[in-house]
């Protein structure tokens, strides 16, 4: 925007026409000078061209009066000073003198013509409406007093005074009128010339919404052509909006159009690759329908150059709750999928490997028990420490064989959970104390629930398992058990290691480890809590972990006691 201006100050006004109307020198130019003359002295001119034959014919003998000719000569010398003079280089209020030449012109003739001709005192309606229009509020007095000089002159050059109202009347009527024509005239000039301002103004802060708009439109554009993810806008009527070159390959790939009414695409399949998702079911039609998505993951393609896509979309809403349009963005996450895939392959691939010859082992252990009196050959301790360890590495493979189910199938009964937990506790105690860690629990029994009974004794496990492991000598671990508002909780504390917030936030991510647990060389594949989760997950229950390291650990399990059945 400009520098702000005086609303006294002198503008290019624009009329209804569109017509720019410059009655002062506006410009660097001699176009701006010839303008001035043509809408501000050439009327002038054209009048006296009219009027002043008039006065010759109406009045012969007055042709050669000295002052009808001082007021053409004072009218030739302002046309030749509203020509000549570069008032385009003057101060803009300096041309002033012209229409007061116009005037003084004017009261001359018109007191030549007085008797004969009185219509012309109408020569002094343009320089008095160029002084009431053209010029800051300084020129309405002097246009004011311009009408009164051009119609009393006559009379204040003879001498004469009206002799009654009447005559006051008839003296004062006309320049009374020419004076009120150049009050409104400058009135609404003013208005005219503080409108334009504002408009000027409007138009600078609109030029500058429209620039900061395209500059922000530009901006986007550029981010989302550098980003390697795709991302869609759909207006509230479902047509695109705008789209990356990286949503561009992926609509490619999928074989979707761009077009209105075509929401769904052709390759799109479910999580195994091989079933097309319908297409009112895949992830663009859904949030077009107002659903919110989050990560979801479609295989898009051709078989053969399939690629994995994370979805995920979001309605855009106004600030007055109306709908906007939706975003859908798109991450081609093919490379994490497939080596996903070759990580679950290899551990099977691996796990059936070990289970077979592992399998024969421990039946060629079982077999010698049965043969052999180990006891009187004096090797019971040795055999019984591989017969231990080969059973826990076909847990470890069962566990590995687990793994890739997103899902654990339970049968479900009612349990008495404070009998697994005394049970879990029992067992787990010889273990505890060959690590000096002291193992409390807090059970308020019976706590029944409807739960899996071998797969809930997993879960309890599996945490006194872990609260022993991670616990130093000399710390505790306590087990509670109670039942709140419907739920069983299990809470299994404990004053070990502890672990980090981003830790935390993994440690139900299969085959991870804490860094203590690497670094302590303990035992495991970094499998177990993601089996717990598993199943407590089955079982529609949720489970909660809060750590800080070095202070200790406390995993929170809390299921349904009661499980709703149909009825049969």
């Amino acid at each position: 925007m400009g520098p702000r201006r005086n609303d006294e100050d002198p503008v290019d006004v624009v009329t209804p026409e569109g017509s720019q109307m410059p009655l002062h020198a506006r410009g660097r130019t001699r176009q701006a000078r010839w303008e001035l003359f043509l809408r501000g002295q050439a009327p002038f001119i054209v009048m006296l061209v009219l009027i002043a034959p008039l006065v010759v014919v109406s009045r012969p003998e007055g042709y050669w009066a000295p002052v009808f000719v001082a007021g053409i000569a004072v009218a030739a010398v302002s046309t030749v000073l509203a020509l000549v003079v570069p008032w385009e280089r003057q101060e803009r209020q300096t041309i002033v003198i012209v229409p007061l030449l116009d005037l003084v012109s004017a009261a001359l003739i018109h007191e030549t013509a007085y008797d004969s001709l009185p219509p012309s005192f109408l020569l002094a309606a343009f320089p008095v409406l160029w002084l009431g229009y053209g010029f800051r509020r300084w020129g309405l007095p002097l246009a004011v007093a311009g009408a009164f000089l051009v119609s009393l002159f006559p009379l204040a050059w003879r001498g004469e005074v009206p002799g009654s109202a009447v005559e006051w009347g008839r003296a004062m009527v006309i320049p009374l009128c020419a004076a009120l024509a150049a009050v409104w005239l400058h009135y609404v000039s003013h208005t005219v010339r503080r409108h334009a301002i504002q408009a000027e103004r409007a138009a600078g802060i609109l030029g500058s919404v429209e620039l900061e708009l395209e500059d922000r439109k530009v901006l986007t554009s550029a981010i989302t052509a550098t980003i390697d993810v795709g991302v869609v806008f759909y207006g509230a009527d479902g047509d695109i909006r705008h789209i990356n070159p990286a949503g561009e390959e992926i609509f490619r790939i999928a074989s979707k159009p761009f077009g209105p009414g075509t929401e769904s695409a052709t390759f799109v399949f479910g999580p195994d690759r091989l079933t097309p998702i319908e297409p009112d079911r895949q992830i663009i039609p859904r949030a077009l329908r107002g659903e919110h998505v989050v990560n979801e993951l479609e295989w898009i393609g051709p078989s053969g150059s399939q690629r994995a896509v994370l979805l995920s979309s979001r309605a855009v809403i106004r600030g007055d709750g109306s709908r906007l349009g939706t975003v859908v963005t798109a991450h081609d996450v093919t490379q994490l999928a497939q080596a996903v895939q070759v990580r679950e392959d290899f551990l099977l691939s691996v796990s059936h490997e070990l289970r077979t010859p592992l399998t024969s082992i421990v039946g060629y252990v079982d077999l010698l028990s049965d043969s052999l009196d180990v006891s009187s050959l004096g090797i019971e301790r040795e055999f019984e420490v591989i017969r231990r360890n080969a059973d826990l590495l076909l847990v470890r493979i069962a566990d590995l064989l687990a793994l890739p189910d997103s899902e654990v199938e339970i049968e479900s009964a009612r349990t008495d959970v404070s009998g697994l937990v005394e049970r879990s506790v029992e067992d787990i105690r010889p273990r505890a104390e060959a690590n000096a860690v002291t193992v409390s629990t807090f059970v308020a029994p019976p706590v029944v629930a409807d739960v899996d009974e071998s797969r809930f004794r997993q879960v309890i496990d599996n945490l006194l398992s872990n609260a022993v492991k991670y616990t130093p000598p000399g710390g505790t671990a306590t087990l509670t058990v109670r039942e709140v508002d419907g739920q069983v909780e299990l809470a299994v504390a404990d004053t070990g290691v502890g672990m980090a917030a981003d830790e935390v936030a993994q440690i139900f991510d299969p085959l991870y480890r804490a860094r203590q647990a690497r670094d302590g060389a303990t035992g495991g594949f970094g499998i177990g809590l993601s089996i717990v989760q598993r199943i407590v997950t089955a079982h529609g229950g949720t489970i909660d972990v809060a750590s800080e390291p070095g202070t200790g650990t406390t995993v929170t399990v809390r299921v349904p006691s009661r499980i709703a059945r149909s009825a049969e």
